[in-house]
């Protein structure tokens, strides 16, 4: 799970990147809440993308 959860790290700084670049977060309500849900979606999307592909 530690391996997944270090992987999980790009994506989700790459949605932060992007939230922020195009001004996204404005339209966020709780940004601490909203980044902790956009990171275990990214985490829960990877582990299910790797047990799909079957690593």
């Amino acid at each position: 799970m530690l391996l997944w959860a270090g992987v999980a790290l790009l994506p989700y700084a790459l949605a932060r990147w992007a939230l922020g670049a195009f001004g996204l977060y404005r339209y966020v309500w709780h940004r601490s809440l909203f980044n902790l849900a956009l990171y275990v979606l990214s985490l829960g999307g990877l582990v299910i993308l790797g047990n799909r592909v079957g690593m």
